[in-house]
């Protein structure tokens, strides 16, 4: 069964998009879950975020590409910060807590991300 998430990307505060998008995805993802998803004809970085979307008419909700799962969920705390310094800024959350994000997360795949965990695994 699909659920419903609301997603975050970085997209600038006063365009169209600057709120979390809906996004179905066929598990479970917990809020704070890194994700890969479809924005306009590209595969962008998003964070899924607590609360439940604003339906939009099913033909226009994508599917989530890829999670990224073995990064642990950023927890509550973290979002909250992410929240309160994009509004003290007056920058959009998604652009504020992704690009607080280390730059190489917006840029690998699931696979250059796994095989980057398992070389740092071996030297420590």
């Amino acid at each position: 069964m699909s659920s419903l998430l609301q997603v975050l990307v970085a997209t600038p505060a006063h365009s169209r998009l600057s709120g979390p998008l809906a996004y179905k995805s066929e598990s479970f993802l917990p809020a704070g879950t890194l994700v890969r998803v479809p924005l306009g004809s590209r595969d962008t970085l998003g964070l899924v975020w607590p609360g439940e979307p604003s339906a939009p008419p099913l033909a226009q909700i994508k599917p989530i590409h890829e999670a990224l799962t073995d990064i642990a969920p950023l927890d509550a705390h973290w979002m909250e910060l992410m929240a309160f310094a994009a509004a003290y800024y007056q920058r959009s959350v998604g652009e504020f807590a992704l690009g607080s994000l280390p730059p190489s997360l917006r840029d690998l795949s699931r696979q250059q991300l796994l095989r980057k965990l398992a070389k740092r695994a071996k030297t420590a």
